[in-house]
């Protein structure tokens, strides 16, 4: 969909829908993060280290 919006050629029902996905992804993105935080905590370590050692990288959407 992120192409789609890009190239201008998003249908009406995907305009709606969009704002909508957005948000859930942001939602999941913060539960995400607070999974990795408790998950640093139990270890020790820091946020950036453990993302480090297990290769987690932020998900990036536009």
């Amino acid at each position: 969909m992120v192409a789609k919006r890009q190239a201008e050629t998003l249908t009406s029902d995907e305009h709606r829908e969009l704002p909508h996905l957005s948000e859930r992804l942001e939602k999941l993105q913060a539960q995400r993060i607070e999974a990795l935080a408790a998950q640093a905590r139990l270890r020790r370590t820091s946020l950036p280290e453990l993302m480090e050692k297990f290769s987690f990288q932020m998900l990036e959407y536009v």
